[in-house]
């Protein structure tokens, strides 16, 4: 068959939970309710196409130089 190739969106911080062990400490509460919203907002849109993550966790996060955070890894492998 004809290969597959999933192209994202290139996010330069990595994971959520690597970004936050880096920087522990140093987000304002702005910073860090900005990041929720990404996160907030990528359930909602999977939520509202039917889709379940079933594995949410800052591992599966993905931080961008602006910090806004997007859903990854949806299991397809």
């Amino acid at each position: 068959g004809k290969p597959v190739m999933i192209v994202i969106e290139f996010m330069e911080n990595g994971a959520l939970d690597a970004f936050l062990r880096k920087h522990d400490g140093q987000f304002t509460v702005i910073q860090l309710v900005g990041m929720l919203r990404g996160i907030a907002a990528g359930m909602r849109y999977l939520a509202d196409m039917g889709y379940v993550h079933r594995d949410l966790a800052a591992r599966n996060i993905l931080v961008n130089s602006n910090l806004v955070c997007k859903v990854s890894d949806f299991g397809l492998s």
